[in-house]
């Protein structure tokens, strides 16, 4: 079949099935970015159905914590939540617990724990870029997470 032997019919098959799985696999990849975009379309519609469950939930206790929520949510752009902040909110890294920690980009579990830990052995973050001081944090990493980080007061 056009010239070719029986092993590069092989290969050219094979090269043909890893483009297609590769072309694939970015297809899916870029399909489910697009799917998590617009559940955070607006501002506005973001906080309304936020302060909706909160008060079908009742969670409104004597501090005022989803009012704080509600606030950070209006303060974060839309820009921010497409490049995928989650929810919008932005996390205060001097009382973030370590599951919280593990909601910003690269930030998995060990290295939520290693902000944790470092945080109760040296006391609270003087300015985000003390984020450095931990091990597995450096300029790069600390860029990423920037836009998702309150600002130390």
């Amino acid at each position: 079949m056009l010239g070719f032997t029986h092993n590069e019919l092989r290969v050219v098959f094979f090269l043909i099935v890893a483009l297609l799985v590769g072309m694939g696999f970015r297809l899916h990849k870029q399909g489910a970015r697009q799917a998590i975009v617009p559940a955070a379309s607006t501002d506005s519609s973001f906080v309304a159905v936020f302060q909706t469950k909160a008060a079908e939930l009742n969670l409104a206790d004597k501090r005022g914590a989803p009012q704080a929520a509600v606030k950070r949510a209006e303060k974060t752009s839309s820009s921010e939540r497409e490049r995928g902040s989650g929810v919008g909110l932005l996390i205060d890294v001097n009382t973030a617990t370590a599951s919280e920690l593990e909601r910003l980009p690269k930030v998995g579990p060990v290295l939520a724990r290693k902000i944790v830990e470092h945080r109760d052995e040296h006391g609270s973050f003087r300015q985000i870029h003390d984020l450095v001081k931990v091990r597995g944090i450096g300029e790069a990493t600390l860029q990423r997470l920037r836009p998702h980080l309150e600002p130390i007061k």
